[in-house]
């Protein structure tokens, strides 16, 4: 089964694109720099212009981006946080 996901180069992200590999699946990773990694047999690294290429059928779509949690909640990143929630 074919897998997308944005934002699968983070923490969970990585994780979750891991599992669906060692299950035997092919994931297919949006990121903004898909040139900082390789693509292997199971998994395909795509910038989001790449969208519009011929892509096979995905079973599902994930979607991980946007702020991390990491790091300090300072009142800016709590802010971020937020908003983020109801874009």
């Amino acid at each position: 089964m074919n897998y997308l996901i944005s934002g699968g180069t983070g923490f969970v992200g990585s994780n979750l694109a891991k599992r669906f590999r060692q299950n035997g699946h092919h994931t297919f990773i949006l990121t903004r720099n898909p040139g900082q990694y390789q693509n292997t047999k199971d998994s395909t690294y795509l910038h989001v212009d790449e969208l519009t290429t011929d892509l096979p059928t995905m079973e599902g779509i994930i979607n991980l981006a946007g702020e991390s949690l990491f790091g300090y909640w300072t009142t800016e990143k709590r802010k971020k946080l937020s908003t983020a929630a109801y874009r």
